[in-house]
């Protein structure tokens, strides 16, 4: 955040860093705004604030210290040949990366990768590797909101172990893509494996469509996975996504295996953030908190219309070494999961499941969710020492359902009845929060 002054600001209706838009702001007077600055793009310019008769630029020229990494851009029009500069775009995400474009060197940290708008038909996975750091992340981005369109085409069993994306490095982002599977594609939109990645602002839609195989094979949107056995912790923040269409169909598949391994969001280990997402038409679960999964945080999420119960939080039978799996310390707080148990097993349609029969589970914190219309009910008896508090199960009034309008009208019971949650600052729109006397329940805070 930071604050610019000046004169003239009242009626302001656009506010960009060296061209590109902010992702919120605030006219606080006549002569004060606060902004919140792009993710990239902002490197080095001038700023400019718009109203309805003009537009007024900054004397001195912007810039990010954090932010001095090379830039490059990629277009369904580019070729890998080129430099990557905006004229002389590369054409895949992989060269852009480079770890996996030989003999081309793994991009340093703080580089920004562009993509420009189109359809980017993809026969195999999109793997990157590169590592930034905390101050200095890899950024790749769709330069406009879901314009960028990564669609993971093809037939036959092999393209069922793919993920669109997969995130190996450290400190990695990827921001604003529209992702799809238009054949029987791959079984899951991005999977994260590296520590400390973002995935935010994505569309993610119509992953797994092909037949279900085995056990093995379960799919997801989006997919925290760690290393392999479950003992890292990625420290992953999954944000403001919207994920719909996951598995072949509610209801028809008479695969019961495949019904219970296909979700929206599947989070396999420790110390993650799962925030402001909207998650529809999964035929699982909509949020899966499982195998050796602590202390996360599962906060104002929007999710409906899953095949078994919304979200559900259980450990595994496994061990690593001498370590035993368990599922402990989760909070699940602010989340509206409703008209959730589409696959007519009634037993496991439920708001919310915690699955206590396995591996550990304990001192979970389950806290002001919005639990309605769930035909198993609200949740499960939950495990010893677990918090269960300020749980409602009302009808959060929608701007409007049918058209997945998932603004709150103002009558909402889910409006400032959130609590305090330490990893939220804005909502799925990357507007402020709170913005009444509390954080709403759900993945937006303002009205449309």
């Amino acid at each position: 955040m930071i604050t610019l002054t000046g004169a003239g600001f009242t009626g302001a209706s656009e506010v960009r860093f060296n061209g590109v838009e902010a992702l919120t702001y605030n006219v606080i007077s006549d002569t004060t705004i606060v902004a919140r600055v792009p993710n990239v793009g902002a490197q080095r310019g001038p700023i400019s604030i718009s109203n309805r008769v003009n537009t007024g630029w900054s004397l001195a020229r912007f810039a990010i210290s954090d932010a001095a990494g090379p830039v490059y851009w990629v277009s369904p029009t580019g070729n890998d040949a080129n430099s990557g500069d905006y004229t002389h775009p590369f054409a895949t995400i992989t060269r852009a990366d480079g770890c996996y474009a030989p003999p081309n060197p793994c991009a340093p940290p703080a580089t920004h990768v562009h993509a420009l708008s189109g359809d980017y038909p993809l026969a195999s996975t999109i793997r990157t590797d590169a590592y930034g750091t905390a101050k200095a992340p890899i950024v790749y981005i769709s330069d406009t909101p879901y314009g960028a369109r990564l669609d993971m085409r093809g037939s036959g069993t092999d393209l069922q172990h793919r993920s669109t994306w997969e995130m190996n490095g450290s400190y990695e982002q990827v921001i604003g893509f529209d992702m799809t599977t238009s054949g029987s594609g791959a079984r899951a939109g991005v999977i994260v494996y590296g520590e400390h990645d973002t995935v935010s602002r994505n569309y993610i839609h119509d992953i797994y469509r092909g037949a279900c195989h085995d056990d093995n094979l379960g799919g997801a949107g989006i997919a925290v996975a760690g290393p392999s056995s479950y003992t890292s912790t990625p420290f992953a923040v999954i944000d403001s996504n919207l994920i719909e269409n996951v598995g072949l169909s509610l209801r028809s598949d008479p695969d019961p295996v495949c019904k219970a391994a296909v979700h929206g969001i599947y989070i396999s280990v420790s110390d993650n953030i799962v925030t402001n997402n909207i998650v529809r038409n999964a035929v699982g679960y909509r949020i899966h908190v499982n195998h050796n999964a602590n202390r996360n945080m599962i906060a104002n999420n929007d999710i409906d219309h899953s095949g078994e119960s919304g979200i559900i939080v259980g450990a595994d039978t496994e061990s690593a070494g001498n370590v035993r799996h368990t599922a402990m310390y989760n909070t699940i707080a602010n989340n509206i999961s409703r008209d959730n148990g589409l696959n007519d097993s009634g037993s496991a349609g439920y708001g919310i499941r915690e699955y206590t029969t396995e591996g550990p589970t304990g001192h979970n914190s389950y806290l002001n969710n919005d639990l309605f219309n769930n035909p198993a009910g609200a949740h499960n008896p939950y495990a010893s020492g677990d918090t269960d508090r300020g749980q409602i199960n009302s009808d959060p009034l929608y701007v409007s359902y049918a058209e997945k309008d998932y603004h709150l009208r103002p009558d909402s019971p889910a409006k400032n009845a959130g609590v305090a949650v330490n990893a939220l600052t804005h909502d799925f729109d990357q507007a402020f929060r709170p913005q009444g006397g509390a954080n709403d329940i759900g993945a937006c805070e303002t009205a449309s």
